[in-house]
């Protein structure tokens, strides 16, 4: 086995692993998310460091976040300019570091939204431009909410399965609620809605976005670079199945689908 599967099965696993490997594989294997989205990869990906509409204009077909007009639909187009140009610049190892970042993606959503502690991370707040400020978040703040009598089956199984915790993202704009839940008809399938109370769920769709969308044109060369990447990915879309209404038979046969890719890539025990 390789030094770059051993990292990537470790990193599986959720084990440290050795200090002399990438930075951003490092981070990841600690939990540090913040130093995950500080790397140079994670800031070219979302294009953290422009400063500027026209620095993105040679890159990116659409708005971008310096424009008022971008929105939860742009994100997908904008998203996948910037990693593909990263990967013709930098080779597999991009793909490795773009697998680690969508990886740090699902785990800080599922922070917020099951394991805790409460992460001090909003997702916009990795796009460039004012964005932040045109869809603040101020905080996240945890406690017991009441549901409401007529609430549905949906609704109750979700608490249950929380344990009774929500995390609600307080004072929020109302230009950011709008957006959060463009973000969840993104993650709709088969007609079923995704949990509107659902905070945070740009973290969801980046991951999905770097793990499924980026790479479809180049499948091979990304799965060569990247042998854990389809396992990654069953697990975004089994966390998306989880906020559906009902379960979504194509969703599960695409989980199933990027199991047995991963099951291919990676025949060695950890």
């Amino acid at each position: 086995m390789t030094l770059q599967s051993q990292t990537e099965q470790r990193i599986m696993l959720g084990q440290q692993i050795d200090d002399s490997v990438d930075s951003v594989a490092i981070a990841l294997s600690k939990g540090d998310y913040h130093e995950v989205f500080r790397s140079p990869a994670a800031r070219a990906v979302f294009g953290s460091d422009h400063e500027s509409a026209s620095s993105l204009a040679a890159i990116v077909e659409g708005p971008t976040p310096f424009d008022n007009e971008f929105g939860a639909s742009d994100i997908c187009g904008y998203i996948t300019a910037l990693a593909q140009k990263y990967v013709s610049e930098n080779g597999p190892k991009a793909w490795q570091q773009i697998t680690w970042i969508a990886a740090a993606c699902l785990n800080a959503f599922q922070q917020t939204n099951w394991t805790g502690p409460e992460l001090d991370l909003d997702p916009v707040s990795l796009f460039p431009g004012d964005i932040g400020s045109r869809l603040v978040e101020s905080f996240i703040a945890t406690q017991i909410i009441e549901l409401p009598e007529d609430a549905d089956k949906h609704e109750i199984g979700r608490r249950e399965h929380m344990g009774g915790r929500v995390y609600l993202g307080a004072k929020l704009s109302e230009a950011r609620k709008k957006f959060d839940c463009d973000v969840l008809r993104l993650l709709e399938r088969d007609g079923e809605e995704a949990y509107t109370l659902t905070p945070r769920p740009l973290f969801l769709y980046l991951a999905y976005l770097l793990l499924i969308e980026v790479p479809k044109d180049c499948l091979e060369a990304r799965d060569a670079a990247a042998p854990t990447a389809h396992w990654w990915a069953a697990r975004v879309l089994r966390v998306q199945q989880t906020l559906l209404e009902y379960p979504s038979q194509t969703l599960l046969n695409e989980i199933l689908e990027h199991y047995a890719a991963a099951a291919r890539s990676l025949p060695d025990s950890p």
